[in-house]
């Protein structure tokens, strides 16, 4: 919650988001992971999140990986930036 959010000056957002994200939060969630995993998209914090999404949540086979670690980024941002629950 924002100060002003606190302070009354404005309306609160949505509390609990149940079928969708809010652009806010979709980023906000993305940025932690790209904090978390690391600015170098050569990383193995990267490569570990890409197999695991490609396993387990767009149930391809791990050969279907980009080989190009710019590509893997730009897919993966694409795909979660797009994901709706619906």
């Amino acid at each position: 919650m924002s100060f002003s959010e606190r302070m009354g000056l404005t309306e609160r957002r949505e509390t609990l988001q149940l079928n969708e994200m809010s652009k806010e939060l979709r980023n906000a969630i993305w940025s932690g992971i790209y904090i978390i995993a690391g600015s170098d998209i050569n990383s193995t914090g990267w490569k570990t999140i890409a197999k695991r999404i490609f396993l387990d949540f767009l149930k391809r086979p791990i050969d279907d990986i980009p080989h190009f670690s710019n590509d893997i980024w730009v897919l993966l941002k694409g795909k979660y930036m797009d994901y709706t629950l619906a």
